[in-house]
């Protein structure tokens, strides 16, 4: 690097030239010298930004390149919220309901979220569940029909951090988080999350016919933002209270901290980014480190009836906790002459190593040739016909067997056994999206005339090794004619 003392001499030996400046220079006239050392000053600085410039592939030193690094490796400015176990003491005299998001302060005044809901006993107590935070709803009408159409996350007014982003639409229709659009098919309703070097959070959608999905214009996308103050500390039986008061049994109750649960995280600072970006492998986006092993088997065997891959906790969340679980990945599949249950009822069989069928040994190859540090475990598939009963209303001038049929055909054709929805696991048909799918598709239950009622049986916890689909015998469809006329002239 050129320092300012290296012009200063080579100023030196260039003013001989001109005697009369050389005079001056020599006698220290400041105003020959302050424009000089000004310049030198200028160039000084200018030759360590190219210093640094040269070094930054190498060794990020400028807190601009660090951060710009860290947009590329997706590491966002994100916060982790405290949650807290709180004591409820209610003081009247009938149980007391304490409804799940309902909103609480501490004596700090930071906002806290219930959990879930629960209803303490009368002149009883019970513990409570908590999570730090507030969650902003903003509604964001898009403004032009652009590829991987993108929306600013607004910082918060109050100093608080981000926490997580939740994105749905006018359609009704949550989008699912996606990194990088890893492993995103044209049209799935995802979203990535990404920062650029200011730090500036931003949601960006897909390109329509490429990847994912592209929002038309007008479309309103719905952004539920969460925020928290990051790590919290506070003692035990430290008062909260609820943020409002809604009826006069609020004030009898008494709330007070019994545990910290987790006591939260702060965003990354830069000194913790720039250690992070020295190792790329900590952020890398490899479908092994994301477990994405449902993904890389249905792009190996795309011609399997039925598929289900899930993990250590969709597991315990079934079948609870064991140490056979640990470090495993489970697989349910259907070819040709894999065996599946058909009672429901039943738990499924895992099947060991000796009588693995060639299918079965094929997918369990390719897991461990993506990590063989990870035990492939097989179950049975079980099948079970998920019961639907749809009773529509539809004008006389429509037949309606010729209607039913079209509701059974369409029904099956989007949730029965062959269906793209049913090869996966946690097929679940929700009613707004069979309500949709049936306006979209059928005249006769789009007429104003008509009316329908669609009623689907869901559980609590679906089975991952569940082959869900809707047949013949579990669907109900009755169709009946009623009498509608218009208001005309004549």
């Amino acid at each position: 690097m050129i320092t300012k003392d290296d012009f200063k001499a080579a100023q030196a030996a260039l003013i001989a030239k001109y005697p009369e400046l050389q005079a001056r220079y020599v006698a220290g006239d400041p105003e020959l010298l302050q424009g000089v050392e000004a310049v030198f000053a200028a160039f000084s600085m200018l030759s360590a930004q190219i210093e640094v410039a040269m070094a930054e592939p190498h060794a990020k030193t400028r807190d601009a390149t660090v951060l710009a690094d860290a947009a590329l490796r997706g590491i966002i400015p994100k916060a982790t919220p405290a949650r807290v176990q709180l004591l409820a003491i209610n003081k009247n005299t009938t149980d007391y309901e304490i409804s799940s998001s309902r909103s609480l302060i501490d004596s700090s005044g930071r906002s806290y979220l219930v959990e879930k809901a629960v209803t303490v006993p009368a002149l009883g107590s019970l513990m409570l569940d908590c999570v730090q935070g507030r969650t902003d709803v903003i509604n964001h009408v898009v403004t032009e029909f652009k590829p991987f159409y993108a929306i600013e996350v607004p910082e918060a007014d109050d100093g608080s951090y981000l926490a997580s982003i939740a994105v749905s639409d006018s359609y009704g229709d949550s989008y699912d988080y996606r990194l990088k659009y890893t492993n995103t098919e044209v049209g799935e309703k995802v979203f990535h999350v990404e920062v650029d070097h200011n730090r500036v959070v931003y949601v960006r959608f897909g390109n329509d016919g490429v990847v994912g999905y592209q929002p038309a214009a007008g479309d309103v996308m719905t952004l539920a933002v969460s925020y928290c103050d990051g790590v919290v500390s506070l003692d035990t039986g430290s008062p909260f209270s609820f943020e409002y008061i809604e009826t006069p049994e609020d004030s009898l109750i008494d709330l007070g901290m019994s545990s910290l649960l987790e006591a939260g995280s702060n965003p990354p600072g830069i000194e913790y980014i720039r250690e992070l970006c020295k190792y790329p492998a900590l952020y890398d986006d490899d479908a092994v480190f994301l477990g994405e092993f449902d993904f890389l088997v249905r792009k190996h065997f795309p011609d399997l009836s039925f598929l289900s891959v899930w993990n250590e906790s969709i597991e315990e969340d079934v079948r609870g906790a064991s140490t056979e679980n640990i470090n495993a990945i489970f697989v349910a599949c259907f070819n040709d002459d894999e065996q599946v249950l058909s009672d429901s009822s039943l738990s499924p069989l895992k099947i060991i190593s000796n009588n693995l069928t060639s299918t079965q040994a094929d997918i369990r190859q390719r897991i461990l040739s993506a990590d063989d540090t990870y035990r492939v475990t097989f179950y049975t598939a079980i099948h079970y016909e998920i019961p639907v009963t749809i009773t529509a209303y539809v004008p006389s001038s429509y037949i309606a067997s010729t209607v039913k049929q079209q509701v059974i055909e369409r029904i099956l054709m989007s949730y029965g056994i062959n269906s793209k929805a049913a090869k996966r696991g946690a097929n679940n048909p929700g009613h707004r999206e069979i309500y949709k799918l049936l306006e979209a598709n059928i005249q006769a239950l789009a007429d104003n005339g008509a009316d329908f009622i669609v009623s689907v049986q869901h559980e609590d916890i679906i089975r991952p090794e569940l082959w869900r689909y809707v047949s013949i015998s579990s669907l109900s469809v009755t169709i009946k004619t009623v009498n509608s006329s218009a208001s005309a002239w004549g």
